[in-house]
C-alpha cells in the first residue's frame, strides 16, 4: 500500500489554535491504515506527549480514539472538547504552543538531520519544527523522485579472465562506464591478473590491479544484458544468463601465449589492448547513439 508523508507542519493550528494537534492526528490517522511511511511513529514521547499532557489530555486515549474510530480533523478536536479536564484555555493554549515553538533537537538528532538534508553542522537551524519540515521535505522528494534504474550489466568473458577479459573490462568501463555496468569473468579463471597486463593497461591510465579472476558462475543468478566473449574457446561454452537481451563474440589474441624476448612479448600485449581500444571504443560510442556495432 502506498505511503504518505504527513506534510502537515508542527506549526500549524486548527480551530482550536493549539500547535502541532493537526500533525498528531494526521500521523495517527496514517498509521491506523497502515500508511504511515516507515521512520514516522503515531503518537509518541515528544511534541506529541508534550501537547497532549499541556492540554491535560491521556496520549494513551487520544492514540486509541484517533486509530480505533478514524475521525476527521474537526471530529478529533471535538473528542478533545470533550475530554474530562482538558484545558482549553488561551493562557494554556499559549503555553502550549510556546515549547512546541521553542522545542530544539538533542545535539545528536540534529545533526543527523542536518546531514541528511545536506546541511553543515555549524548551519543556523535550531528549530525542531524546521528540522522536521526539513525531513518531510526531503522524504516527499525522495517519493516523487526516485532513484534512476540500475545501470545495464555488461559481461566479458575469456577462459583465464587474466588477461584479455581483464583489459576489455578496464577498457570498456573508462570509456562507457557512465552507460553500462561493466563485469569480467573465466570459464576457468587463473585466478590472479596478468602482470604484463597490468603494466600495458597502466600505460594508458588505467588501473586493472584491483580487479579479480572470478569464475562465470559468480554472475548465474544476476541480471545480464549482454555478453561478450573475447576468446573462441568461451565462446563456445557460454551459458544464457537470466535477463541476457544481447551477445557477442569479438575474439581477440591471447597474448599470453606470445613467445620470444620480453619485447616481443610486450609488443603483442600492446597491439592486442590497442585492438581492444578501438572495438570497445566503437561499441562505447554505439551506446551513446543507439546502436552496439564495433569496428573491426
Amino acid at each position: 500500500m502506498e505511503k504518505i508523508i504527513p506534510l502537515i507542519s508542527s506549526d500549524t493550528v486548527g480551530p482550536l489554535g493549539v500547535k502541532h494537534l493537526p500533525r498528531l492526528w494526521l500521523k495517527t490517522l496514517l498509521a491506523s491504515a497502515g500508511r504511515l511511511p516507515e521512520g514516522y511513529k503515531d503518537i509518541r514521547p515528544g511534541f506529541d506527549y508534550m501537547v497532549l499532557e499541556g492540554l491535560k489530555i491521556a496520549p494513551d486515549a487520544a492514540r486509541a480514539y484517533i486509530m480505533e474510530s478514524r475521525p476527521g480533523y474537526l471530529g478529533f478536536e471535538a473528542w478533545v472538547r470533550a475530554q474530562e479536564g482538558v484545558d482549553l484555555t488561551q493562557e494554556n493554549i499559549a503555553a502550549v504552543n510556546r515549547i512546541v515553538t521553542e522545542r530544539k533537537k538533542g545535539p545528536e538528532s540534529r545533526l543527523q538531520l542536518l546531514a541528511e538534508n545536506g546541511l553543515p553542522e555549524d548551519s543556523p537551524i535550531e528549530s525542531s519544527i524546521m528540522l522536521n519540515n526539513l525531513d518531510d521535505w526531503r522524504s516527499i522528494h525522495a517519493i516523487l523522485t526516485p532513484a534512476p534504474p540500475p545501470k545495464p550489466t555488461v559481461l566479458i568473458l575469456c577462459t583465464g579472465n587474466s588477461c584479455r577479459s581483464q583489459m576489455a573490462e578496464g577498457i570498456l568501463r573508462a570509456v562507457a562506464g557512465d552507460l553500462i555496468e561493466v563485469v569480467s569473468a573465466g570459464s576457468k579463471p587463473a585466478g590472479k591478473i596478468n602482470a604484463r597486463a597490468m603494466q600495458v593497461m597502466q600505460e594508458i591510465g588505467i588501473d586493472i590491479s584491483g580487479h579479480r579472476s572470478k569464475h562465470m558462475s559468480e554472475f548465474f543468478e544476476r541480471s545480464v544484458h549482454t555478453v561478450i566473449t573475447v576468446c573462441g574457446n568461451v565462446d563456445q561454452a557460454c551459458p544464457m544468463f537470466p535477463g541476457q537481451v544481447n551477445r557477442h563474440h569479438w575474439g581477440f589474441d591471447d597474448p599470453h601465449h606470445t613467445q620470444g624476448t620480453e619485447e616481443v612479448i610486450m609488443t603483442d600485449f600492446r597491439r592486442v589492448r590497442d585492438q581492444m581500444r578501438m572495438v570497445f571504443g566503437a561499441y562505447a560510442a554505439g551506446l551513446r547513439h543507439g546502436g552496439a556495432k564495433p569496428v573491426k
